[in-house]
Formats: C-alpha cells, sequence, structure tokens
C-alpha cells in the first residue's frame, strides 16, 4: 500500500516543527544533528513532497538560530542509494555516525583519578516514512560508533570501532532488530 501525501494547511512559521525542536534542544542542548531519509524522487511524488516542506522547515528554523546553535542537516535517500551498485550505503552511514558522535560527544563518568568525566551534548534525530527498517539502520550504525568510542575510552579497545562480525556488535544489533 503507497501512501498518500498531501500539504493542504501551511503554516509559514512552521510552529509544530519549532516546538519539537525546542523540546529536543531543551532536553539534549545543541547539536541536533537530522539525518532525513525521506526519498527524494518517485514517480509519483508521495515521501519527497513531506521532504521539501522538512527542507524548508529546517531552513527556515535556521534563520534564527545562532550559528553554534543551528540545526545540522542532512537530506540521504537511502532507499535510493541502496538499490545503486555505486553506492557504499554502509559506508555512508558510518561516516555520518562518526560526524554525529564527534558533534555530540558522548556520557562518561570519570571513575577515577585519570579519567575525565565528559557530557553529551546534543541529539541525533533519523527520520523515514513508511520504514522502520532505515530509522533502525541508520541508528544501528550511530549507536555502533557510540559505543565503538565508549569502549575506546574504557580502554577496552585500541581504535574508535568496532567490527559488525564481533560479539559485541552482534548483541548490539538484537537493540534494532
Amino acid at each position: 500500500m503507497q501512501l498518500t501525501c498531501v500539504v493542504n494547511l501551511v503554516d509559514p512559521f512552521f510552529t509544530a516543527a519549532a516546538l519539537h525542536f525546542d523540546h529536543l534542544f531543551q532536553r539534549y542542548g545543541a547539536p541536533v544533528y537530522v539525518l532525513n531519509l525521506i526519498k527524494a524522487r518517485e514517480r509519483t511524488p508521495r515521501e519527497s513532497i513531506l521532504l521539501k516542506e522538512y527542507t524548508n522547515a529546517i531552513t527556515y528554523l535556521n534563520q534564527a538560530l545562532p550559528p553554534d546553535k543551528k540545526i545540522l542537516y542532512k537530506a540521504w535517500d537511502m532507499s535510493r542509494a541502496s538499490k545503486s551498485r555505486d553506492q557504499d550505503v554502509i559506508g555512508v552511514l558510518e561516516t555520518t555516525a562518526k560526524d554525529i558522535v564527534t558533534r555530540t560527544g558522548f556520557f562518561r563518568n570519570g571513575d577515577d583519578v585519570n579519567t575525565k568525566s565528559r557530557t553529551q551534548n546534543g541529539v541525533a534525530r533519523t527520520n523515514c516514512i513508511d520504514c522502520l527498517d532505515r530509522t533502525n539502520a541508520a541508528q544501528f550504525v550511530i549507536g555502533k560508533c557510540a559505543l565503538a568510542h565508549q569502549l575506546q575510552a574504557l580502554g577496552m579497545i585500541a581504535d574508535e570501532t568496532v567490527d559488525f562480525g564481533t560479539d559485541v556488535v552482534s548483541a548490539l544489533s538484537h537493540m534494532y532488530y
């Protein structure tokens, strides 16, 4: 079943979006990193209608935000990319995840004299329309990246990456699938 998307009420101030992002800023701080997985091109425009409106909302809201608080926005048609032979979907997700975790940081309690505590500031927000697989895949890769940074900070691994075939990544995947 295909969804039909129609925008029949126009709010030039994007009030609902403003309230949503205000809540995210209050709860998590900045940055708010939006990974928008909505389809960009379709034979019959459905999702792409919402992509345009969502992009317009972010652009409008960012006009009023100071440079260090602007909503970071990446629109990426993951569905189209996954059907293409020349796109590395996991590679794009991993690069995006690393950017997100680098910008937001992660929580760490300084439990001894040699380690400093850290806090996470900001949040990653992913969305698509009718496919939790896309959202779950993106959140899983972000979670995998954050877990690797945490394990490295704890001295459990030398690098800030964990491979997909490891037991820890397998255990993590059960949280998403």
